[in-house]
């Protein structure tokens, strides 16, 4: 846990898990400013994220989530903020291992039907959401990621919340009592 009173609040997780949705509601019961990494990338380089992995690839992507993420924690003038990270930001180890001793790192947990069920229906994934693996299959692709993700995951997070069957008010509630 923090070693001292809470100042961010750092929301990781696969995708869909409810980062972004979570964020919002928790950043609005504290009164605290809200980012969604992947958004403030796609305002900053003006393309979608499948767009800027297509053209650049996934290397170019990741050292600019870095480069943000770095900014978000040590050099923001945001002082009290919820951040919605991207599902991959756990692959920043060096700077995860290296947290603010006022940021609270929760692992919004899913099990893999929930992610699949959730991707299937947003609308948004197929354009939003680039390809992670050359799987092809969407379930061996999760299955595969998810397998190198969450020892990262667990690694780096305070604490982790299962979400299958919490609504997003349920889960921001959770949060506010670790952060209070």
């Amino acid at each position: 846990m923090p070693d001292q009173q809470i100042n961010k609040i750092l929301l990781v997780g696969f995708r869909a898990t409810g980062k972004t949705t979570c964020g919002r509601l928790l950043a609005s019961s504290l009164g605290w400013g809200f980012i969604d990494m992947d958004e403030e990338l796609k305002k900053r380089m003006g393309k979608e994220i499948s767009e800027i992995v297509r053209e650049k690839g996934w290397d170019y992507f990741r050292a600019k989530e870095r480069l943000l993420l770095k900014e978000i924690l040590f050099d923001s003038d945001d002082k009290r903020l919820v951040v919605s990270t991207g599902g991959g930001v756990v692959l920043h180890k060096d700077i995860l291992s290296d947290l603010p001793g006022d940021t609270l790192a929760v692992w919004l947990r899913a099990s893999l039907e929930t992610i699949q069920k959730r991707m299937s229906k947003d609308s948004a994934t197929a354009h939003m959401r680039p390809a992670l693996t050359d799987q092809g299959d969407p379930i061996n692709e999760v299955m595969e990621v998810l397998r190198e993700r969450e020892p990262l995951y667990r690694e780096f997070c305070h604490i982790a919340i299962d979400v299958d069957d919490l609504s997003p008010a349920q889960i921001s509630e959770r949060i506010l009592s670790y952060a209070r």
